[in-house]
């Protein structure tokens, strides 16, 4: 991983691990370790390794540079190893080192497991192709996965070559709540705005004059496609916000705005759940992730269509009246509850 990505699960990770007094050995690019908070920092080894990401990446680049890091972790003393994201076609490999050296690895599983849905694209140099062998050849069994959402868990069911009874479920940890003194960003986009779903949002403030900034990474089109209208970026476009000023930002949220297009049945929002850990009302469009959250009582508006979103702009609930309807403590203690049983 590069710069912020999956920063917020990777922290919290972390910082779950050094308080089960465990010596870590941390291998992770310098921009992501750069971004971590200095209290993990000064508490972890860091092995610094290259890490290819972007636009200019290439498949075969890509598993190679991979297979190099992953061969170096193997031959690297430790004792027990500990995946936070894999590359797909790295899935392999790490399966059957983990077979012949006997090592007991531990793998998150986060987005990548979209490869499971029905009607993928499904070419070798796709993500989706991996994960689907990885699980078809029954590869998972030499690993020990950890399936990040547990609103998955059904999802996973319903594939019936995988046993979900072997694979473990986590909600992905929530960060700590940052307090500050007002609630003065009545609404915000949060996470990588990097595609359709943020451009449709972004066009919508526009169109309708509404100001809103973003909180996270931005790709360079979005940037340059909006940097002079009503949309207000934390962050240009490369650069990541550093972590406790990410959080400081969104505590200030009083409504995050997500549009994306996906029904996330395989795969989970961190950037909803920064939100939540800050009692940010969460409105977003209908997918799987957002109605769990809703059925856990999370106070959270979903969408039919964008123009609801309008109509809701228009009429936006105050704030703290929405937020006395709901217990936000109780709905984030049901929620961690399945969060940080992993560590053995």
């Amino acid at each position: 991983m590069t710069g912020a990505e999956h920063l917020s699960f990777n922290a919290c990770i972390i910082s779950d691990l050094l308080q089960q007094k465990k010596t870590i050995k941390l291998y992770c690019s310098d921009s992501q370790y750069s971004c971590l908070p200095e209290s993990i920092r000064r508490k972890v080894e860091f092995k610094k390794i290259p890490v290819i990401h972007g636009k200019s990446r290439s498949f075969v680049l890509k598993f190679l540079v991979d297979i190099f890091n992953i061969l170096r972790i193997f031959f690297g003393n430790n004792e027990k190893i500990v995946l936070l994201s894999v590359f797909p076609p790295t899935l392999f490999v790490t399966s059957i080192l983990a077979a012949i050296f006997r090592k007991k690895v531990k793998i998150f599983l986060h987005g990548e497991l979209n490869g499971l849905r029905d009607n993928v694209n499904r070419k070798i140099t796709s993500y989706s192709f991996w994960v689907y062998w990885y699980f078809k050849l029954s590869l998972y069994n030499y690993l020990e996965n950890y399936i990040v959402g547990e609103h998955i868990r059904e999802s996973i069911d319903n594939v019936i070559f995988i046993d979900s009874k072997k694979l473990k479920y986590i909600n992905h940890p929530l960060t700590p709540k940052c307090f500050v003194s007002k609630k003065d960003i009545i609404y915000a986009s949060i996470g990588y705005a990097n595609g359709a779903s943020y451009d449709a949002l972004f066009s919508i403030m526009s169109e309708i004059n509404k100001s809103c900034c973003h909180i996270g990474m931005v790709s360079e089109e979005l940037y340059e496609k909006y940097k002079s209208s009503c949309i207000i970026f934390h962050a240009k476009p490369g650069a990541g916000l550093e972590y406790e000023q990410y959080l400081k930002l969104v505590s200030r949220v009083q409504y995050g705005v997500f549009l994306y297009n996906h029904d996330y049945s395989f795969t989970t929002s961190g950037a909803m759940l920064d939100a939540m850990s800050n009692d940010v009302v969460i409105v977003s469009k209908n997918n799987c992730f957002a109605s769990y959250l809703e059925n856990i009582k999370y106070p959270t508006i979903i969408l039919k269509n964008t123009e609801e979103l309008i109509s809701l702009l228009e009429h936006l609930p105050e704030y703290y009246e929405m937020i006395e309807q709901y217990d936000t403590h109780l709905a984030k203690e049901n929620f961690s509850k399945n969060s940080s049983s992993w560590i053995v």
